[in-house]
């Protein structure tokens, strides 16, 4: 709530912290390694979103709730849309069929107007998405593509402040159920690549999810697409690792 992954300017409010034991020594001398996994998951597992809908402690921002909103609700839940949403002040409006929704400063998100829908919280309407991307992978000949800007770390020195990568290439980014491909230039000179889907559960995000990173033979590769769906990639490129038996 503080550092949204829609907008990274810090918005103040209160922070609460749970300190607790997961288990005792006795406990873990008797428990496999699985099932210390999968309690650690459990335990570990948070929604800032369900804990403030009880708490309801603001977090401001000085540019609007609604702050580059679009990028993170993506697809509109009353039409369909994907990327049709428009942003301004605490409001997002899809400039397809109209659908309003507000985000007040505790973040909980509610529909605006007469015939406009919005699911009970954030995390809720990005399963909607992420449900439609586990669809849309499973559709014969499926594919994905895109131009994107290609990032690289330099090899020597530090990158400037707020940078993650520094572009050095472009290209078109596609995405099939054999994997993620790429073909353009870097760093002056043509370059591809082809990474099966059984090693690609998932992208980076360093900031926001205005872009995202893989790794290629070793080297640090980050994708700035063009059309501003970072987001939209990593839900296909996950269920397309889950679709064709992935961990």
């Amino acid at each position: 709530m503080s550092f949204t992954k829609h907008d990274v300017n810090q918005r103040n409010g209160r922070v609460e912290v749970v300190v607790d034991k997961m288990f005792t020594p006795d406990q873990l001398k008797s428990l496999s390694e699985v099932e210390i996994e999968d309690a650690m998951d459990r335990l570990l597992a948070h929604d800032d979103y369900i804990w403030n809908r009880e708490a309801k402690v603001e977090f401001p921002s000085k540019f609007g709730m609604a702050y580059k909103l679009d990028t993170l609700l993506y697809m509109c839940p009353k039409c369909g849309a994907l990327y049709r949403h428009k942003c301004e002040g605490d409001r997002m409006q899809c400039t397809g069929c109209g659908n309003t929704i507000e985000m007040d400063k505790t973040g909980m998100i509610h529909a605006v107007g007469e015939g406009s829908v919005c699911p009970p919280l954030v995390t809720d309407w990005t399963l909607l998405e992420r449900e439609k991307a586990a669809r849309d992978v499973r559709k014969e000949g499926f594919s994905y593509s895109g131009h994107v800007k290609v990032g690289t770390l330099p090899e020597h020195g530090h990158l400037p402040i707020g940078a993650t990568s520094i572009i050095t290439g472009e290209g078109e980014l596609t995405l099939t159920a054999e994997g993620l491909s790429f073909e353009g230039q870097l760093e002056g000179a043509p370059y591809s690549f082809k990474l099966p889907i059984a090693s690609l559960p998932t992208f980076g995000m360093c900031t926001d999810i205005s872009r995202f990173y893989t790794f290629v033979d070793g080297k640090f590769l980050e994708f700035y697409p063009d059309n501003g769906d970072a987001l939209r990639w990593d839900h296909l490129t996950e269920e397309m690792h889950r679709a064709q038996g992935g961990k």
